[in-house]
């Protein structure tokens, strides 16, 4: 493996943006590989430097169109709010799970139908599918559908959230995730006694999460747990 790869990419698996930055450029153009220019896009995105990004992207879209595209629809999605070219992006790569999934996570955010009807179109691309970015879009779809939709949406969530249970394996905070989004999902169709169920094994997975993981993201949702916890626990099952 080339050494400058290894550099780059020891410095990106730890979140070292601005290193990878300086690196990449410092190197002469002969030196750097097809993978060093990626691991540079990418770091400038995250350093919300996104015309940079944008324009190494669309440079590599010659080189290596998917995982440009892949790059491109988080730097319209987020970068320049642009979901018209995310939606084309999603139309022509409609089996591609880390660009729909952009599509889900972005329709959370934005009360806009179209984005809504298009993510859940895209369900059926995935559903059978076992692979972690597929699984990581139909999570976030499910979200978006206990969230945003209706009763019957809330029960395709349900379909969809068990389905994917056994895929987080170890990892209790998307497990205590899940459970919660469980929760909410069965308290919206009625069913008290499994909402109140899920919602205690949504708090102690993610307790445990709290102290194996040091992310913030841990301890916010544990909160949201207790929150909604505390809520359930006071409606009376029947």
């Amino acid at each position: 493996m080339d050494e400058n790869f290894q550099n780059l990419k020891s410095l990106f698996d730890v979140k070292r943006y601005s290193e990878v930055v300086k690196t990449f450029e410092r190197l002469q153009i002969e030196e750097r590989s097809l993978e060093d220019e990626f691991f540079y896009a990418w770091s400038l995105f995250y350093l919300r430097r996104m015309e940079s990004s944008l324009n190494v992207a669309l440079r590599l879209l010659s080189k290596n169109e998917i995982k440009a595209s892949e790059l491109l629809a988080h730097i319209v999605a987020y970068g320049f709010n642009n979901d018209i070219y995310l939606i084309y992006l999603c139309k022509n790569y409609k089996d591609n799970a880390i660009i729909c999934d952009v599509l889900a996570v972005r329709a959370m955010k934005k009360n806009h139908c179209f984005l809504f009807e298009m993510a859940v179109n895209l369900i059926p691309n995935f559903v059978k599918k076992k692979d972690e970015d597929s699984v990581k879009f139909l999570y976030h779809v499910a979200k978006l559908l206990v969230i945003k939709g209706n009763c019957s949406d809330a029960l395709y969530a349900i379909d969809i959230l068990n389905g994917i249970k056994r895929s987080f394996r170890n990892d209790s905070y998307y497990k205590g995730s899940v459970s919660y989004y469980l929760s909410l999902a069965y308290e919206k169709i009625g069913d008290v006694e499994k909402a109140q169920k899920e919602i205690k094994k949504a708090r102690s997975l993610l307790k445990i999460s709290v102290v194996s993981d040091k992310r913030r993201k841990c301890k916010t949702r544990l909160g949201e747990v207790s929150r909604w916890g505390k809520k359930i626990s006071r409606v009376k099952a029947y």
